[in-house]
């Protein structure tokens, strides 16, 4: 189990309608994060359909190699963005939900603060939440990359 951080929140002092207006923002930001993630990985998956198709129809390696730079490129900022919402953004998200929600009486038997995510997570099929998923597949477009490069450095190698 991974260690938390330690934040601290603070929200003893505001009143009901501050506490809801805050704890109605906390939820947006969390969403709009959420949305921001899922887009990472819809770009990735675009540009990976894009990348096939003009590889297939194109057979020249320098393409390939351009491409496939672009494709790996593209998928490592989506599992640092991934990573980025997971163990920071949401954890903080979380922890100032569940502290408004003490401050106004109610707990959600169900929100707990999510667990930091570390890359050899990944590879733990046992282990498996939203966040996993979306960096699960970033590390197939990831790998998908790096063959495609290396098919076109071969090309490039053998003069197709």
């Amino acid at each position: 189990m991974c260690k938390q951080p330690d934040i601290q929140v603070d929200v003893s002092g505001m009143d009901k309608d501050s506490l809801l207006k805050m704890f109605e923002t906390e939820w947006q930001d969390h969403f709009q994060t959420r949305r921001q993630t899922w887009q990472a990985l819809q770009i990735a998956a675009v540009l990976t359909a894009a990348i096939v198709g003009i590889q297939w129809k194109v057979s020249e390696p320098l393409v390939g190699i351009l491409s496939s730079v672009l494709l790996i490129g593209v998928s490592l900022f989506g599992m640092q963005i991934t990573f980025r919402h997971r163990n920071s953004t949401e954890i903080t998200k979380f922890t100032v939900i569940s502290e408004i929600e003490k401050r106004l009486g109610f707990k959600s038997p169900q929100l707990g603060i999510p667990e930091k995510i570390k890359i050899r997570d990944i590879f733990r099929f046992r282990k498996s939440n939203t966040t996993l998923f979306l960096l699960r597949m970033q590390m197939i477009i990831f790998l998908l990359g790096v063959i495609m490069l290396l098919v076109s450095i071969l090309q490039a190698i053998q003069g197709k």
